[in-house]
């Protein structure tokens, strides 16, 4: 493994039971066959993560992040 990948991997370690989750819900993507499942759940996660990236935003002008590119 890549030293940089491994430094990466380990700032952002998910903690143990968001880890489960991730592998619960990554096995039942990865089995599903329904595309049109599939394009709906990747329009809500795509929607999830653009509207986390404005409260993240939000945060950093109101000051309670730190405006660290390093930590976004």
């Amino acid at each position: 493994m890549n030293h940089n990948v491994a430094v990466v991997m380990n700032i952002f370690r998910m903690d143990p039971n968001r880890e489960f989750i991730y592998e619960r819900y990554a096995r039942q993507i990865s089995s599903c066959e329904d595309t049109k499942e599939l394009q709906e759940l990747a329009c809500k996660f795509l929607r999830l993560y653009l509207t986390q990236q404005e409260v993240v935003e939000g945060l950093i002008k109101r000051g309670w992040l730190p405006d660290d590119p390093v930590l976004r």
